[in-house]
C-alpha cells in the first residue's frame, strides 16, 4: 500500500468496488481531486476487525487522514457537499488547477530573478 496522508479503507478495490457505497466514496474523493490510497479490508479480516474496533464504526468505507478516523460515506458526502474539503484534507493532498498555475508562475519568477543575481 502506498503511504499517503489520506487512506480509504474499503471493501474491494478502486477497479472493483464491492458495492455502491464504496463506489460512491471513490467517486466523491476523485471528483474532489483528493490524492488518496486505498486498502481492501476484505483481503485481511484482522485489519477489518481492528479498524471497526478502533473507529467504533462497523461499516465501510472508512476515511482516515493522518492516521485519524474521520468518518464513513455520509461524512465524505457531507464535507464535499458543503465545500469543506480543505477543512479536513491537507491542501498538499488536493490537486487544484490554480495551485499548478501559482507554482508555475512562482518558478518562472524565480528563474527570471536568478538571471539578475
Amino acid at each position: 500500500m502506498e503511504l499517503t496522508p489520506v487512506v480509504l479503507f474499503m471493501k474491494g478495490t478502486p477497479e472493483e468496488p464491492m458495492d455502491g457505497y464504496q463506489d460512491r466514496a471513490l467517486t466523491l474523493l476523485n471528483e474532489s481531486k483528493i490524492r488518496f490510497s486505498t486498502f481492501d479490508v476484505m483481503s485481511d479480516s484482522d485489519v477489518r476487525e481492528i479498524l471497526k474496533e478502533q473507529s467504533r464504526w462497523s461499516s465501510f468505507p472508512q476515511l482516515y487522514v493522518n492516521r485519524k478516523f474521520l468518518g464513513g460515506l455520509a461524512f465524505i458526502e457531507d464535507f464535499v457537499a458543503r465545500g469543506k474539503v480543505n477543512s479536513y484534507i491537507p491542501t498538499t493532498e488536493v490537486d487544484l488547477p490554480i495551485r499548478d498555475k501559482i507554482f508555475k508562475l512562482m518558478n518562472a519568477r524565480n528563474n527570471s530573478c536568478s538571471k539578475f543575481i
